[in-house]
């Protein structure tokens, strides 16, 4: 196994950003144009590709959506703009994997789900090498402390978890007693992290403007840091500035929107639920959207879930809008409306899932983009930087490694 620490600075961050920057740019109509209805949007109709999709069959579509870039590479009758995008997406979110395969922990551990204890796993054999000239581990976003108490017992060295969720952090302070990992409660959006220049700063799947704060104050203490990020649109602006000088050189900004594009998954099973179960609940949502109107109230795309938990989305359409209307103070849908809702929506939703299909090339590519964004600020700074895949998708699908340490830690070793 290629450790991080050994082969850092590979390709300089600043060059695989400008690749991607060049990527998103050449196609910031697709980025920025949300498919909100069943009409074809108009980038769709100006690019050429509005026939081709509407031709696809119910069979044909659900096989796209597993693997968009691959079948938009190599399925018949594709516009060779469309191939052509599908092909540029793919290029420049090209990573090296640190671990082809999975590593099994030698004993279970009671507390894990499965799917994160091998997340953890990969982590710890990976960044072992980076950890050893570390005195602590700090875990940013350490939920339940799974991550540092397995990696601070692992490596043998001590670890502080912050979060700002105190009913995590007790069950992390229960679950860690007569190790060496601590936990304090910390809101890293409104109180300064802890971080000093021997500590590896860590995290995995700490969400958007989270591991941006982190990773600056890694920059301004000198510390090491290794991020898995997630949930890129959580973020207090509405939109993500570059952290980079060179990614605000570029204009490189997002906003929330494009940014929770990210999520997307082109296969079966999704981060959270299998990728038919999101279908449903995107469907619920439009169908909730359309019976709110009928009420006489507007909502933009997410709004109609104001109230109500988005899981509840995947229970269906039917249960999802009577708890709406209920948490509105609305009287009760009626089995007419229901019935009519329903059916609009599963019409509508279908030319809707046909005119996304470009735009599903892009989560993987706004994702690297962020990540390499991070990896420039970091190199900026005087760190070495690497950014790879972690782990396997079927783990889990955000699994983009941004690794750096600052260059005299290097020199010296």
């Amino acid at each position: 196994m290629t450790h991080p620490a050994t082969s850092l600075g590979a390709a300089p961050a600043t060059s695989q950003l400008a690749r991607t920057l060049d990527t998103l740019d050449a196609f910031s109509d697709v980025v920025e144009g949300r498919v909100a209805s069943a009409e074809p949007p108009a980038w769709c109709e100006a690019r050429g590709w509005t026939e081709y999709l509407r031709h696809l069959t119910t069979a044909e579509l659900q096989r796209a959506e597993l693997d968009v870039t691959g079948w938009m590479l190599h399925a018949e009758g594709v516009p060779d703009s469309l191939r052509s995008f599908a092909a540029q997406a793919e290029s420049t979110t090209r990573l090296e994997h640190l671990s082809t395969s999975l590593v099994r922990p030698a004993l279970p551990e009671r507390f894990v789900k499965e799917r994160k204890l091998l997340q953890i796993e990969a982590l710890v054999a990976t960044l072992r090498e980076l950890a050893e000239p570390c005195v602590r581990l700090l875990d940013v976003g350490s939920g339940k402390g799974h991550l540092s108490r397995i990696a601070s017992a692992r490596w043998v060295l001590a670890a502080l978890g912050v979060d700002r969720n105190q009913d995590l952090l007790e069950c992390a302070t229960d679950l860690a007693a007569g190790g060496r990992a601590e936990y304090c409660a910390i809101d890293v959006l409104h109180e300064a992290l802890p971080v000093h220049a021997a500590d590896l700063v860590l995290g995995l799947h700490a969400c958007g403007e989270v591991t941006d704060i982190a990773l600056t104050a890694a920059v301004e203490a000198r510390a090491r840091v290794a991020f898995v990020s997630c949930c890129l649109q959580k973020v207090r602006s509405p939109t993500r500035v570059a952290l980079s000088s060179f990614g605000r050189e570029r204009g490189f900004s997002l906003s929330r929107e494009v940014l929770g594009l990210s999520n997307l998954m082109g296969r079966a099973e999704g981060i959270e639920v299998a990728q038919s179960v999101s279908i449903e609940a995107h469907e619920a949502r439009l169908g909730l959207r359309m019976l709110l109107a009928v009420r006489g109230i507007a909502t933009l795309p997410g709004e109609e879930m104001r109230g109500v938990n988005r899981r509840r989305a995947r229970k269906g359409f039917i249960t999802l809008a009577r708890e709406s209307f209920d948490s509105r103070g609305l009287s009760p849908p009626t089995d007419l409306e229901l019935v009519r809702a329903a059916a609009k929506a599963h019409e509508e939703h279908g030319w809707m899932r046909r005119w996304s299909l470009p735009r599903t090339l892009l989560p993987r590519v706004i994702e690297c983009a962020v990540a390499f964004d991070r990896a420039s600020f970091l190199e900026e700074n005087g760190h070495i930087v690497r950014v790879a895949v972690a782990f396997p998708a079927e783990v889990s699908p955000r699994n983009v490694l941004v690794v750096g340490v600052p260059g005299a830690a290097i020199a010296s070793r």
